[in-house]
């Protein structure tokens, strides 16, 4: 069971008053998990957000053809993941691995669906945080992408 003292912390849940954020703890779960725990596998539906508390997650996608999964990100406490299937249900296309044992706080899309029903101004706040989050993640992979295309040029102009 997840209490109030464990969300209050939370950055994402940093704009909900009192009244919000003890609402909101009965819908969240605390897990344990140790490391090599999957919380996810690629395409798997489950719209479901995940909070790291403590412990280190791995994001890897496909196979990069030597028999090895891709790592494409490491997430520590206090980021979240899983936030794009919370919002469209659609399944997430990298796998995610615990690394380093691990508590979890699991946000469920039905459960979710419910606070947020009951509590509009709270969801309000929770989207504008996800929004402003996925915001810099993109912006991260444009300035990655336009220097990955800058060196592509440089480098087809010396051949």
């Amino acid at each position: 069971m997840v209490t109030f003292e464990d969300i209050k912390n939370v950055p994402l849940f940093a704009g909900l008053d009192e009244q919000a954020l003890a609402a909101l703890a009965p819908k969240l779960q605390l897990l344990r998990l140790p490391k090599g725990t999957f919380l996810y596998n690629q395409n798997t539906v489950e719209p479901t957000l995940y909070i790291i508390k403590e412990g280190v997650v791995r994001l890897t996608t496909g196979d990069t053809g030597k028999g090895a999964p891709q790592t494409v990100g490491i997430l520590r406490s206090p980021e979240f993941l899983g936030e794009l299937s919370l919002i469209d249900g659609q399944a997430p296309v990298t796998a995610a691995e615990v690394i380093k044992e691990a508590q979890i706080i699991v946000l469920r899309k039905p459960d979710f669906e419910t606070f947020l029903e009951a509590n509009p101004p709270a969801g309000y706040s929770i989207y504008l945080l996800l929004a402003k989050e996925i915001c810099a993640r993109l912006r991260k992979l444009n300035d990655e992408f336009i220097d990955m295309t800058k060196f592509v040029w440089e480098m087809s102009a010396k051949i």
